[in-house]
């Protein structure tokens, strides 16, 4: 799961959407310092998904002293767009997940498939298929398989190490140019 990308999240002053706490049967959100949200919309975000828009009070977010880091420098109160309950809650277990050892080791795994996809798709055309039918495909996959398995062999005869990641344009010019 993406993590929060709104600069209150990335800003890390403690004012991001997950610190706030929801009353789904009450339909309020308290902030942290204790002020309880002024409106409650059910809406349909731009993506034509159901949300809900929250709105706190003027009065309330104007005397707050961290209404700079939360609403933003501009902003006279704090908005917020929120998913369904179920896709909220959905959403923060994904989260914790992420951050467990379990879950860094079954990604770490996953990279290695990804990077395997990627050479497949980019050196050997796997997404296009070049036959009709599914047995030909099939056949057409299970030959791009083994050619990515002698390549592999072939490397490791040869003795050519496994490409690295590769750097943008500008990450080789900051290295050509960095002393050394």
């Amino acid at each position: 799961m993406r993590r929060d990308l709104r600069w209150q999240a990335k800003s890390g002053a403690g004012f991001s959407a997950e610190v706030f706490h929801v009353d789904w049967g009450q339909r309020q959100v308290t902030c942290p310092r204790g002020a309880m949200s002024a409106s409650w919309t059910l809406a349909v975000d731009n993506r034509a998904t159901a949300a809900v828009n929250v709105k706190f009070s003027r009065r309330d977010c104007k005397t707050c002293a961290d209404r700079a880091v939360c609403a933003g420098p501009c902003a006279d109160r704090r908005l917020m767009t929120l998913r369904t309950q179920g896709e909220c809650e959905a959403l923060k277990t994904a989260r914790r997940r992420q951050e467990t050892p379990a879950f860094a080791a079954l990604y770490a795994w996953r990279a290695g498939v990804e990077a395997t996809m990627s050479w497949a798709v980019r050196g050997f055309g796997l997404r296009r298929a070049r036959y009709i039918g599914r047995a030909k495909v099939h056949l057409q996959h299970l030959a791009i398989a083994a050619a990515l398995n002698m390549m592999r062999l072939t490397r490791w005869i040869v003795g050519l190490p496994i490409a690295g990641t590769r750097g943008s344009p500008f990450a080789h010019l900051f290295h050509q140019t960095s002393p050394a």
